[in-house]
Order: structure tokens, then C-alpha cells, then sequence
């Protein structure tokens, strides 16, 4: 069984309540973390856009696999402005925005999926922004779906490949691959 590789591909979301401009720059949100992790294909197991078969209002943009470990990544494409956190909420400068969570809750979804838990499941959203202007506060990554800019995504990445070095579970490759195709079909 392939155990390594990339496997799908990062989607446009094109049938939600978003404007045509904010599914344009998330789906370039998602294609630059798909830049950023497909060179791991070689290493671990490399999903992008994938779909749940369950009624479910998101995907899981990327998910890396490695050893019984699972990481997801929720990709955004922001506005330029400093992104920092309070008591559990997400501000820009001084407004107050939405608080991503459902990349969360997909990961639970997937994980009541498997008959065997991952040992490790991390969840984390990588935040992109034109000329990297969106400013993203310590305080975002203690969030419960810690946040980070692009451009420190890399090591963290990096780091968590190197603490998981060993091949994906044969278990968990063969269901991730399974919830893959049936995902694929809706």
C-alpha cells in the first residue's frame, strides 16, 4: 500500500455563502501551503482538499501523516493588519473577528472515523497574505487552533516531521485512504 505521496488537490470551495473575491483568495491561501508541504510527499502522506463522507460544512485543507500522527493544516489568505489574540478571540487592529474552529472540528469528525486513533493530532492554521503583510501576534499561536504566518509555518512543519520521523501507520494510511475516495465522490 502507498504509505507516501500526495494525494488530492487544493479546492476553491466555489459552493459557499462567500463573495467570488473571498473564495478566490482562499483558494490561493490553500495553494501556497500546498507549495509549502507538497516537497514533503516524498517523507509522509500528503492530503489536500479532503472531503469527509459526512455532512460537513468544511474540508480538511492539508493533512500530513507521519508514524500514528496526524497534522492538519487550515490555510487562510488575510488582509495585511496585526492579527493577535485575547481570552480565547481573534482580533485584527482593534475589531474582533471570527475565531477559525472548524478545521477543529473537521479533525474530530475524521478522527471518530478511524477505528484507531492517531497517537498525535495537531491542528494548525497557516495564515498568507499579499507582500506577507498580515502581522500575526504571538498570542494567536495559544489559541485553541494555534494560528501562524506563512512564513513561520516552515519550521514548525519541519519540527514536527522531525519529532514523527517514522512511516504512516499501515492502519491509519489504509482509512485515510478509504474516507479519501469516498470523500472524493461528493
Amino acid at each position: 500500500m502507498q504509505t507516501r505521496g500526495v494525494f488530492g488537490q487544493p479546492s476553491a470551495h466555489t459552493n459557499t455563502k462567500f463573495s467570488q473575491e473571498a473564495v478566490s483568495a482562499g483558494f490561493s491561501g490553500e495553494r501556497a501551503t500546498a507549495d509549502l508541504i507538497d516537497g514533503y510527499g516524498s517523507q509522509a502522506m500528503i492530503f489536500h482538499g479532503l472531503k469527509l463522507p459526512i455532512k460537513l460544512r468544511t474540508d480538511i485543507d492539508h493533512l500530513i501523516v507521519r508514524d500514528n500522527a496526524v497534522f492538519a493544516i487550515d490555510s487562510k489568505y488575510w488582509s495585511a493588519g496585526r492579527y493577535w489574540a485575547l481570552g480565547g478571540n481573534l482580533y485584527r487592529g482593534l475589531s474582533k473577528i471570527s475565531t477559525p474552529q472548524a478545521m477543529t472540528q473537521a479533525v474530530n469528525a475524521l478522527v471518530a472515523m478511524l477505528d484507531n486513533a492517531p497517537d498525535h493530532i495537531n491542528v494548525l492554521t497557516v495564515v498568507h497574505s499579499k507582500g506577507h503583510r498580515a502581522r500575526i501576534g504571538s498570542s494567536a499561536r495559544k489559541l485553541a487552533q494555534p494560528m501562524v504566518a506563512a512564513s513561520a509555518a516552515y519550521s514548525i512543519i519541519d519540527r514536527w516531521l522531525q519529532e514523527h520521523p517514522g512511516e504512516p501507520d499501515q492502519l491509519l494510511a489504509s482509512q485515510l485512504l478509504g474516507i479519501y475516495r469516498l470523500g472524493f465522490g461528493r
